[in-house]
């Protein structure tokens, strides 16, 4: 997320400071700020904090569409299969998976 990278440099951050902060490798670091890397939404969070830049800011900035890019894939399918309501959702492993889903799930 190439915003990252500004939001951190905006706040006078180094990317070895920042990826201390996360507990992760700068050259990981680097790689979530160039869209190669995803990064969990608690991490994100967490880094928004420590940039003093609020969520709602940081999608403004960005676009929610971008925000929902680089959220990992399972993540998201968490998300939707959450809003889903009804008998045919079984929560599984902490996530909600239905029948059709549950394939596709298990192969990835």
């Amino acid at each position: 997320m190439p915003a990252l990278k500004h939001f951190r440099v905006r706040a006078g951050f180094k990317q070895v400071q920042a990826a201390a902060f996360l507990n992760v490798s700068p050259a990981y670091l680097s790689g979530v700020e160039s869209g190669a890397e995803a990064l969990s939404e608690e991490k994100l969070k967490s880094l928004l904090s420590y940039y003093s830049i609020t969520e709602k800011h940081f999608q403004k900035s960005i676009g929610a569409t971008q925000v929902a890019e680089r959220v990992s894939a399972k993540f998201k399918l968490e998300l939707l299969l959450k809003s889903m309501s009804g008998p045919f959702v079984k929560k599984t492993d902490g996530l909600f998976l239905n029948s059709h889903l549950r394939s596709f799930w298990d192969s990835n």
